[in-house]
């Protein structure tokens, strides 16, 4: 059996330098499968008026694909990074973004993702 619970405090629950929170960026400790069960992700993101999620993370076929499921049930728009989500095996990961795409989210690339708000950013500057 693979124990997977990490403690907190423990080394394993650590964030990872690479992906240490900057200046006022947010971290909610969650302890369940969904951010949006657990924390208070949801309130949080309503009171900053965000509508739209990009989602990344592990495992794709667990906490990122309950995430998602959870985000579009509370009426978010919801985007899956698919090369910035990993899980057990490549086999679980492609059949968790299949389910995902279209129905819960809109599943892009890393590439795509930047293309786009560089688009966004263009229009908002002219």
């Amino acid at each position: 059996d693979l124990e997977i619970f990490c403690p907190p405090g423990s080394k394993d629950a650590q964030i990872l330098a690479e992906l240490a929170p900057e200046g006022d960026e947010l971290v909610f400790s969650k302890t369940t499968g969904s951010v949006f069960n657990g924390t208070n992700i949801d309130y949080v993101l309503r009171n900053m008026d965000i509508r739209t999620l990009i989602m990344v993370g592990v495992m794709t076929s667990g906490c990122v694909e309950s995430a998602v499921r959870d985000a579009k049930d509370l009426g978010y728009g919801v985007i899956v990074v698919e090369d910035a989500c990993a899980s057990w095996s490549e086999e679980l990961h492609r059949n968790s973004l299949r389910c995902m795409n279209e129905v819960f989210a809109k599943v892009k690339t890393v590439d795509q993702i930047l293309t786009i708000l560089a688009e966004e950013n263009s229009e908002a500057t002219t």
